[in-house]
């Protein structure tokens, strides 16, 4: 009789979790905001959307420069020229990139000049404090993104963290 409840007990709660988990899976499919641990998602098999945005980022520019139109190609090459070392150095214009583009609400412009902060070196101190210029530069119409930027930088920092450690 013991056996047969242990039996019923362990398939609820199996159940159960898979509930949640499907719950959960869509409410992060639908971008609701809050954080969903690293490891909740390599369990639920489902990747950031950091890692999403990378791969979608990549695509998109591979499609948008198969084209024989030069006003494009130019562009790109003139946003490659814009980010180099010149009188102001590149950590500068990254952070007001990053700025820039809090205050135009552009997400995908958010993690791509956080990403890229992140790698050149800024601690997190250093760039939660252009996300607070960029609040009050920006109004608070700038908070949602402010949220955004909060949650990809702790994917960042916890990436940068791992790779660090790998290292060692």
């Amino acid at each position: 009789m013991r056996q047969g409840r242990e039996n019923v007990t362990s398939y609820a709660r199996n159940s159960i979790l898979a509930i949640e988990k499907s719950m959960l899976r869509r409410c992060f499919e639908l971008g609701f905001p809050f954080r969903v641990p690293v490891p909740i998602l390599r369990e639920l098999k489902m990747s950031h959307p950091f890692e999403e945005f990378r791969k979608k980022r990549l695509q998109g520019n591979e499609r948008l420069l198969d084209t024989k139109n030069l006003v494009t190609k130019r562009f790109v090459s003139l946003d490659k020229q814009a980010y180099s070392d010149g009188a102001l150095p590149l950590e500068t214009k990254e952070l007001m990139a990053l700025t820039a583009s809090m205050v135009l609400r552009c997400n995908d412009c958010i993690d791509y000049h956080l990403e890229t902060c992140v790698k050149l070196g800024f601690s997190r101190d250093q760039i939660d404090e252009a996300i607070g210029v960029s609040m009050l530069v920006g109004g608070s119409i700038v908070i949602p993104h402010a949220r955004h930027a909060a949650m990809s930088l702790d994917f960042l920092f916890e990436e940068k963290s791992k790779q660090l450690e790998s290292q060692d």
